[in-house]
């Protein structure tokens, strides 16, 4: 009988594998959201830098940087490769205007809002503009800089909703295709620096949302919305016990993606080892 390998999944695994051994050398660069990355590669074209000669700069290919400038092209940029556009200064710029304040932190917060359940158009309402046009050119980075008072009514809204998860399964996945990040990434970050990375962990671990895991086991969120290391750690510390059919009932899955899970976690625990 002939076998047909799966090419994505092969190299998923020799992926995972590399990703294992780096973290075991403690020479692991965890991937950096490419948001981030794109937006300093905005910045750097605000400041008169071509595509080209940002690439140059960093000693990559232009064929490295163009799909990363290009938005949703691609979830995560490779840590060494973040690193080197990170590393790339633009030249001398004019400082923004009076009254006006870098978009990054307005951008962050509002992403992160809606990466645990709030749309834009919920969070348009309440901070009192019935056009949600505008709240949804902050959240994209459609612009370099914001409006002080704009950024202290988002900073504002954040603090009172940061911690508490909105209703919208819709929203928290169109922020996972746009690859943006919860509050929890921010915690201990200075939000408002344009450099400043998001807190992934650990030893390359990723961020793990135990409220959205909490409503996949109430039935509420689909498993294929969870990212990956949340789906790890729904099969380790939830599920570990349960026996097959009950998790294919729950998780609506096939027996085969069942054990393609628990394979995972079994691995993920060798590396940790």
């Amino acid at each position: 009988m002939t076998t047909i390998t799966n090419p994505g999944r092969t190299h998923l695994r020799a992926y995972d594998r590399r990703r294992r051994r780096h973290i075991k050398d403690g020479t692991w660069r965890h991937p950096v959201p490419s948001a981030d990355i794109r937006h300093h590669i905005v910045l750097l074209s605000a400041a008169g830098m071509s595509l080209t000669a940002i690439a140059d700069a960093a000693q990559l290919s232009p064929g490295t940087v163009w799909p990363i400038a290009r938005e949703g092209s691609r979830r995560y940029v490779q840590g060494a490769t973040a690193a080197a556009i990170l590393a790339v200064t633009p030249p001398e710029c004019p400082p923004l205007p009076a009254g006006m304040v870098d978009i990054t932190g307005t951008s962050r917060r509002l992403q992160a809002l809606v990466a645990i359940g709030y749309t834009i158009s919920d969070l348009s309402d309440r901070l009192g503009y019935k056009n949600m046009q505008q709240v949804w050119e902050w959240t994209r980075r459609r612009q370099s800089a914001v409006a002080q008072s704009s950024a202290d009514k988002v900073r504002d809204l954040y603090e009172r909703l940061s911690g508490t998860p909105g209703p919208s399964s819709r929203a928290r996945a169109n922020a996972q295709r746009n690859e943006w990040l919860p509050p929890l990434a921010w915690e201990d970050v200075d939000v408002d620096n344009p450099d400043a990375m998001p807190e992934l962990g650990e030893s390359g671990d990723e961020i793990v949302d135990e409220e959205a895991i909490s409503r996949v086991l109430a039935g509420k969120l689909p498993f294929k919305q969870l990212r990956d290391a949340e789906k790890i750690a729904l099969f380790r510390e939830h599920l570990a016990d349960w026996t097959f059919n009950p998790i294919m009932s729950l998780l609506g899955m096939s027996a085969r993606t069942v054990k393609y899970w628990r394979e995972r976690v079994a691995e993920d625990g060798q590396a940790a080892a």
